[in-house]
């Protein structure tokens, strides 16, 4: 069970990971309310909600699960999609770093031979 205010105490108690306590600590010292403005900075902290939301009553965390399903497949929806982008403009760029590499040696090689040709 959530207590209405949440300390540094109740998460040891709880047994939440030591730098989740110092994050929360350092924004909450003497403790925070599980309001809905808290809960939205708390992962700007660095806070895992997750991890909050497993303290739930039984019904209530089953009803978290299920609420939240739609909205992790979306997150994983589009972040498959950002991902494949990125691939995709990482071999860009890596084509064009390599054709400009060729370039260069192409270059260098031209001149080592143009410098092999004037020396006597």
């Amino acid at each position: 069970m959530i207590p209405k205010l949440i300390t540094a105490r109740w998460l040891k108690k709880q047994k939440a990971c030591s730098s989740q306590v110092v994050l929360f600590s350092a924004k909450w010292p003497h403790g925070a309310e599980p309001t809905e403005a808290n809960l939205v900075e708390a992962p700007e902290l660095g806070l895992d909600l997750c991890w909050l939301a497993t303290k739930l009553p039984r019904p209530l965390w089953a009803e978290y699960e299920r609420q939240g399903a739609p909205l992790l497949a979306e997150y994983e929806r589009q972040d498959n999609l950002l991902l494949a982008e990125c691939e995709r403009q990482r071999a860009l760029l890596g084509a064009e770093c390599e054709r400009q590499q060729a370039l260069l040696l192409a270059r260098l090689i031209a001149q080592a031979a143009h410098d092999r040709e004037e020396k006597p």
